[in-house]
């Protein structure tokens, strides 16, 4: 049988233990950050990527927007913080200088304009080499081709080479290069 004052010294040692252990979630030194990604017009943009800089230790975490264009940081060391924001097709926006105190939950949303393309995308299409219509494999070689590639001493059939599909002749006795017109 146990002594009551040995269950006693039991409970007194749990209890204290739990307290001490404890003690380090009542101090926060953190900070939450949250808020709105929406473009010029209101709507919200999805997907766009925000990245937290701590301006004294240079430290960054990132994170993106959901559906709704919302976004938050959890557990933020406290400081201040140089925030961006990029979306694609629209302009990148950065804010200096957000400050941070302990166990504060900062609401700050953005807003995005529409980037100023420069850049000029073509499309083109071409005819496929393979016709899925028949069996058969080809390409028409046009006059500028004809003109601009340097032959090089070579002969206007051998473009034919240049295709899909032909097989060149075998050579005859001493002559290193097939005969025109064979093969």
């Amino acid at each position: 049988m146990r002594k009551p004052d040995s269950s006693l010294r039991h409970w007194i040692l749990v209890f204290t233990l739990t307290l001490l252990f404890s003690l380090p979630g009542l101090a926060q030194s953190t900070s939450t950050l949250r808020g709105s990604v929406v473009d010029s017009s209101g709507a919200a943009i999805g997907s766009a990527t925000v990245v937290a800089r701590s301006q004294a230790t240079g430290i960054e975490r990132t994170t993106r927007t959901d559906e709704t264009g919302n976004y938050e940081f959890f557990a933020l060391p406290v400081g201040a913080y140089q925030v961006e924001v990029r979306a694609q097709g629209m302009q990148t926006t950065t804010m200096s200088g957000l400050l941070l105190q302990v166990s504060q939950i900062v609401v700050h949303n953005f807003q995005l304009g529409v980037a100023k393309g420069s850049e000029v995308v073509t499309v083109t299409g071409e005819t496929p080499v393979i016709d899925s219509g028949t069996m058969t494999v080809g390409q028409v070689i046009d006059s500028r081709t004809v003109q601009e590639i340097p032959l090089n001493g070579r002969h206007f059939v051998d473009l034919g080479l240049l295709l899909p599909g032909p097989v060149t002749p075998p050579a005859n006795g001493f002559l290193t290069a097939p005969l025109r017109g064979q093969g």
